[in-house]
């Protein structure tokens, strides 16, 4: 089917009396941002209205708010998630360490420029006034989106340096921090998945992700953790988010929305259920059914890959 035929089915399913809900998930939850956003321009073509206000008048409340996430540009979405989490009193921690620690150079160097140029402000700036200490310096580190390139060899050697270098900073009185934060924001994914795999058989069986939650807590922890577990199995990371997101009374969903957003087109989401019920001992979708209802459950399930 075209590009304009897709539009039309898009647009009958919000035209005349009613909204055809069930066509209208179909088309927007399962495509990939990319899709969505030359779907949305293809809309504003057709039918010179965007594609956003189309959607926000025919529905509401986080149905609303779920379909709308995944019909913005995603870089541009994540930095107004970003403000929205840095700006007033306090700061949405969780929302702001999702996005930090699971983005890749590429995609946070769009954020940052997308948040300079929606607020004619820097976002390392912004991350430096509401934050100290050590978070401040671990998201200084990783607003500069320096990683090493995931196209490069992993070095053996210097995956056993980095295996000494990790051991070395947690042994003893006191934790070296900033040789882990210096590792875990500037060695590639795929080097540091090298490291997290050899650490266990140079160091007497000890896994890597233990020592982080030994040697850290609080914020600082999750957010470690996060790069570590993100270059092994960012689809770990994402089913923690989800779980996170609806374990005890009530439902985040701001950060159910925001991590669907960020991951649902990406083989991570693909990997989040088998990662979840590994896990938690449960199936993601039965996890998302027994908390949301409605077409903003059909919506969830279907931009998760669960229906």
């Amino acid at each position: 089917m075209s590009l304009h035929d897709i539009t039309q089915r898009l647009h009958a399913s919000m035209a005349g009396a009613g909204t055809d809900d069930a066509q209208l998930i179909s088309i927007v939850c399962p495509l990939a941002n990319s899709e969505i956003v030359e779907l949305a321009a293809d809309y504003k073509a057709q039918y010179g209205r965007d594609l956003r206000d189309a959607i926000k008048s025919e529905t509401s409340g986080h149905y609303e708010t779920m379909l709308n996430s995944l019909c913005q540009p995603k870089a541009y979405y994540l930095a107004k998630e970003l403000r929205g989490a840095l700006k007033g009193a306090g700061s949405d921690d969780d929302a702001i360490i999702a996005i930090m620690c699971t983005a890749d150079n590429e995609l946070m160097a769009e954020i940052k420029e997308q948040y300079t140029a929606k607020y004619r402000r820097s976002l390392e700036s912004d991350l430096q006034s509401d934050y100290s200490g050590k978070l401040d310096r671990l998201f200084t580190m990783l607003v500069q989106a320096r990683r090493d390139p995931e196209t490069a060899p992993v070095d053996p050697t210097q995956v056993d340096a980095d295996v000494e270098a990790f051991y070395k900073a947690a042994k003893g009185f006191g934790t070296d921090e900033t040789t882990f934060m210096r590792l875990l924001c500037s060695r590639s994914r795929k080097h540091l998945a090298a490291v997290a795999a050899r650490y266990p058989q140079l160091k007497k069986g000890k896994d890597l992700d233990d020592v982080i939650k030994s040697e850290f807590s609080g914020k600082l922890e999750d957010a470690l953790r996060f790069l570590l577990l993100g270059s092994i199995r960012m689809g770990k990371v994402v089913a923690k988010l989800i779980h996170r997101s609806v374990k005890g009374a009530g439902t985040d969903d701001h950060l159910l929305i925001l991590t669907i957003a960020m991951h649902h087109d990406t083989s991570a989401m693909r990997d989040a259920a088998i990662e979840y019920e590994t896990a938690y001992g449960k199936a993601m979708a039965k996890a998302l059914k027994g908390d949301l209802t409605g077409k903003y459950e059909k919506a969830v399930l279907a931009a998760c890959h669960l229906e």
